[in-house]
């Protein structure tokens, strides 16, 4: 998934950001809202109030053990985005910013998930998928080949 990608990878450190007018934004709320727990998004969503961004905060930590073999001094490095990187959607946020024209208590960020619930939400989806097109696809086999069977013993007889 592209949004996935987009959110893990270091490019936009420290924040990253998907618009809702990008083509990442809809999959990716989709997929956010058939699996977070925020029951609160999840209502608001189910009311029509769809988020305009999905974002990705905080600091990329470098991997444990790595701060003496060349990475940057301060414990942070681009190029590693750890599953525990909290993600939040934005209400009534644009790319200049918060809309002055609704009002502040409409202007939110709720935390829906992190980097690590989306990737085990997609394996799951893929999971699911296979075992269906496996299941559909054995089943449809088994029908060919009883199909056959029983056409070839009307033949013998």
């Amino acid at each position: 998934m592209d949004g996935f990608s987009r959110l893990s990878s270091p490019i936009g450190y420290p924040e990253i950001i998907i618009f809702n007018d990008e083509r990442e934004f809809s999959p990716l709320i989709k997929l956010i809202m058939s699996n977070t727990s925020n029951q609160e998004v999840k209502n608001r969503y189910k009311n029509g109030k769809i988020p305009t961004a999905i974002v990705r905060v905080g600091g990329t930590l470098s991997p444990p053990g790595t701060l003496d073999k060349g990475f940057l001094k301060d414990g942070f490095d681009p190029r590693f985005a750890p599953d525990t990187s909290p993600v939040l959607v934005f209400y009534n946020y644009t790319r200049k910013g918060p809309r002055s024209d609704v009002p502040e208590s409409e202007r939110i960020a709720k935390a829906v998930c992190n980097l690590g619930n989306i990737r085990q939400w997609i394996d799951n989806s893929r999971n699911r998928e296979r075992f269906l097109v496996s299941t559909l696809l054995i089943g449809l086999l088994s029908i060919v080949v009883a199909a056959f069977e029983w056409t070839g013993t009307k033949k013998d007889t």
